[in-house]
């Protein structure tokens, strides 16, 4: 099961960070970028509204009308335009797909962009399952819940001790271990090696080419 920004795709991560910060600059709040940084990365993948409170904590008036913007603003045409699926991924989900391994992705990201970036490629195919922060009404339910872990494996029919977790972010990891998963950190988006390393995983790779 896979992650997708940082792990399948490259640049929605940046994206995402453009659209926050246009988001939260249309309720004319000003924050020191550096705190509002921080405040959306230690709600990655729990979605766009718990996000967007978080940064917006002080101004809690201000938050519905900032989830608004920030979607129009990741539904554009402009949103895609940097945005590209990571180096020798096609040829390794056909691999691992090829020699009998079912594939799913399991994100925090909205379904809309990991839709349309799967069929741009034409590698929608591979997957079996997907589910995305579209498919959890309940923010308590996000990662690191095990939630998104627990339903793909139950549709699926997979065993815990037989299903892979893979992601580039803390939360990944985290999510893994509580579904109890074995968990794989990919140095392909948000972790360096040393944070990968303080987290435990069960593995840590450069990218899932090398899986």
């Amino acid at each position: 099961i896979f992650d997708f920004d940082g792990t399948i795709a490259s640049g929605t991560n940046e994206k995402y960070m453009d659209c926050f910060d246009v988001a939260i600059k249309a309720t004319n709040v000003i924050l020191d970028p550096q705190i509002q940084k921080e405040r959306l990365l230690e709600f990655w993948g729990k979605g766009a509204k718990t996000q967007l409170g978080n940064a917006l904590q002080d101004h809690p008036e201000k938050i519905d009308s900032s989830v608004k913007t920030f979607r129009t603003c990741t539904s554009g045409t402009d949103f895609f335009s940097d945005v590209t699926i990571l180096d020798n991924v096609i040829e390794t989900l056909k691999k691992l797909k090829n020699s009998g391994h079912t594939l799913a992705i399991a994100s925090g990201s909205q379904r809309n962009p990991i839709d349309r970036l799967l069929s741009k490629y034409k590698i929608d195919y591979l997957f079996s399952n997907i589910i995305s922060s579209n498919d959890i009404d309940d923010p308590k339910k996000r990662k690191p819940n095990p939630y998104m872990l627990d339903i793909t494996m139950k549709e699926l029919g997979f065993n815990k001790s037989d299903t892979y977790y893979i992601g580039d972010a803390s939360t990944d990891i985290q999510t893994a271990k509580a579904a109890g998963v074995n968990s794989v950190a990919v140095l392909t988006g948000h972790m360096n090696l040393a944070t990968a390393k303080q987290l435990h995983p069960d593995s840590i790779i450069a990218n899932i080419s090398e899986l």
